[in-house]
């Protein structure tokens, strides 16, 4: 089967991406933007713990801190002038319209990528809720 006519695997969301001969164009004309999405991934991520340094309550990570600064890192990343901002751009373009299903609609893949999220957001609301109750 070509790979412009692979069917997505609609329980893996991120299925649409594998195999994908537009995201390859994109790396190949961008040799940076690899480099680029991992550093916002990075951004995402719980920093190292600092040895010898106490822990302080202000200190903790979780998955909210670490969203709101890869989106942050995001938004730089795409504000920048210039062929690294471009391809961030084109980048996240692409990828908002593969998760679509190529479409301006929804299709089973984005919808299922949505319930994913959903179902996250709820174990992380039932980890804060835990976490408060058992501060008292």
């Amino acid at each position: 089967m070509p790979l412009s006519t692979k069917i997505p695997d609609p329980s893996n969301p991120w299925s649409v991406l594998d195999n994908s001969e537009q995201l390859r164009f994109l790396f190949t004309k961008y040799p940076s933007l690899p480099a680029q999405i991992k550093q916002i991934h990075v951004a995402t991520l719980q920093p190292p713990r600092q040895v010898g340094k106490p822990s302080r309550k202000d200190d903790r990570w979780n998955r909210d801190i670490g969203m709101r600064k890869g989106i942050e890192a995001l938004r730089k990343a795409r504000a920048a002038e210039g062929e690294a901002g471009e391809g961030l751009r084109e980048y996240t373009e692409l990828i908002r319209h593969l998760l679509n299903g190529g479409q301006d609609g929804r299709s089973e893949v984005s919808t299922a990528f949505q319930q994913r999220r959903a179902e996250e957001d709820q174990e992380l609301l039932q980890q804060l809720i835990d976490e408060a109750t058992s501060v008292r």
